[in-house]
């Protein structure tokens, strides 16, 4: 045989050895070759760097929940990526804009995984961005600054009103009763006429008197009770003329506060006695004691509630709340004010939203959620928050349960029950509904501090002049005004605090976002250009 052909034929069959030998497939079919980026297994070819059933190598599967990222199983919820150990959103976060770790530069944002520079409506001046329209140091321009007891709006210096009194050329004043400025500015009354509610009228009419150039009911002015100039307490009111104790949900009765729904003496109104062996039930003289109620001596009592009959009669809570027939112990509380509505989703802003709730200890965290004035529109505010709250929740390992209170007095009478109140963005409210519901929550809020309870609620731009006022009138929030920083960069000032546990140092203010007008210290972020407080958390020590 010729050898050049038995050559031949060797190096042929040795091809053949050779590739029979070799472990290979193609898109899974074993035998051939793998595609690039992908590793042949006994049951076909992978890409270990996103294969969850084969996740790094062969056979290694990842739980459920858990995706194949790089070659390792990790968990993070739809629209984020892990970097660095953490979810985070690629398209906003600047601190991993469209990729890890491709930080932005100092005073860039990162929007649609791009980093750019000033956000729109912002401009850089001493290297800050800031709002020009709003920014009390460079108010309509860099470098120009707003004197004391001003601030900056639409891009010009006013002077700074405290609500209801508004702003009439330097001065701040009640066009309500203002002779000079009667309804609107510069509407002068007559020099015979003085301003009631807004309109120039010969006297003040309806009862009421002229006090200082002002038409006021002595029966009921806090300052001019009885007579002009007789001013009551901080803890009393003007009742009837005179300056009685704030009793708060209890009613003054001749010298004293009294319970009118349990009083025997005072059974539904003042001086109403109930006959000798009655007992007063829920202001009505009644002969028993209707369940749930028992006697305890000449008193009906649910003991399951009263604090001085807590469990058993004469059984006094030393913290004045009882539930469910046991005392409840006294620990800190906590408020935590969002300048945030939560409208466009943020993993930011959710992690706050979550912080917040969730520093309830109980799991299910009960939350108590008040939107008497709140927009419950599908897709609208409260369907932002709860669904922040629920994709905070699957991130964490954590839940909650949500009951709804429809009305203010719904949070007075259950408030006790629940582990958080969560107030939404009370937004078609009015200025005065708001007060009032601030007043009528005074004690159960309280109460609710005292025993450890969680108060959350969200702010933002709206027809009113803003939720605050709940707790302003509650005397929980001192608050003023909120002002629109949408757009602006935020800082996180107080990185070890709770409720900013797992945030960038830096983040966007998406969507009606405000920062608060107040003195109040523990701020957790701020408006990067003004300094002020998006992000509040008090903690109350009883």
């Amino acid at each position: 045989m010729n050898g050049k052909y038995v050559v031949e034929v060797s190096a042929l069959l040795l091809l053949v050895i050779i590739s029979l030998s070799a472990p290979s497939c193609t898109g899974g079919l074993v035998g051939a070759p793998c595609d690039d980026g992908y590793s042949a297994c006994i049951n076909g070819c992978f890409d270990f760097m996103e294969d969850s059933g084969n996740c790094g190598d062969c056979g290694v599967v990842c739980a459920s929940g858990e995706t194949c990222q790089d070659g390792v199983c990790r968990y993070c919820p739809p629209g984020t990526e892990e970097c660095g150990g953490e979810c985070v959103d690629l398209t906003s976060s600047i601190e991993h804009c469209g990729q890890c770790f491709g930080e932005c530069e100092l005073y860039q944002i990162c929007e649609s995984g791009q980093c750019s520079g000033c956000p729109s409506g912002t401009e850089l001046c001493g290297g800050e961005c800031v709002d020009t329209s709003t920014n009390d140091v460079h108010c309509g321009q860099c470098d120009n600054q707003c004197d004391e007891g001003s601030s900056c709006q639409d891009g010009a210096c006013v002077t700074y009103c405290d609500p209801p009194l508004v702003q009439c050329g330097d001065e701040c004043v009640s066009t309500q009763s203002n002779t000079h400025h009667c309804g609107e500015c510069d509407n002068e009354c007559d020099i015979d006429e003085l301003c009631v509610a807004g309109k120039c009228e010969i006297d003040c009419g309806g009862g009421l008197v002229e006090c200082g150039g002002e038409c006021v009911d002595l029966l009921t002015d806090n300052e001019n009770c009885g007579g002009c100039d007789i001013e009551c307490g901080d803890t009393e009111i003007c009742e009837a003329g005179s300056c009685i104790a704030d009793c708060g949900i209890l009613d003054w009765c001749d010298t004293a506060c009294v319970d009118l729904a349990s009083d025997n003496d005072h059974c539904g109104s003042c001086n109403s006695p109930c006959s000798t062996g009655w007992f007063c039930v829920a202001g009505t003289c009644s002969l028993d004691c209707p369940s749930p109620f028992v006697a305890c001596g000449s008193v009906c009592v649910d003991l399951e509630t009263s604090p001085f009959n807590c469990g058993w009669c004469g059984n006094a809570c030393a913290t004045g709340i009882c539930i469910d027939g046991a005392c409840k112990a006294q620990s800190a509380g906590h408020l935590v004010a969002i300048g945030h509505d939560l409208t466009v989703d943020h993993v930011i802003l959710r992690r706050l939203v979550g912080n917040a709730v969730f520093m309830a200890h109980n799991n299910p965290v009960e939350v108590l959620a008040y939107v008497e004035y709140a927009d419950t529109s599908p897709g609208g505010q409260m369907d932002a928050v709860d669904s922040a709250l629920n994709l905070e929740a699957a991130a964490t390992g954590q839940s909650w349960n949500k009951t709804v209170a429809a009305d203010a007095q719904n949070v007075v009478d259950d408030i006790l029950m629940y582990d958080v109140l969560l107030v939404y963005r009370q937004g078609i409210a009015t200025d005065i509904e708001l007060d009032a519901t601030g007043v009528q929550w005074f004690s159960p809020l309280r109460n609710f501090l005292s025993v450890g309870g969680i108060i959350v609620f969200t702010d933002g731009p709206g027809s009113n002049l803003g939720t605050w006022q709940i707790f302003n009138s509650a005397d929980l929030f001192d608050c003023a005004a909120i002002t629109d920083v949408t757009g602006s960069t935020a800082d996180v000032v107080e990185p070890g605090d709770a409720v900013a546990q797992g945030l960038s140092t830096s983040y966007l203010s998406a969507t009606n976002s405000v920062f608060f007008s107040t003195s109040e210290s523990l701020v957790v972020t701020e408006d990067s250009a003004t300094g002020n407080p998006l992000v509040i958390h008090k903690v109350f020590i009883p």
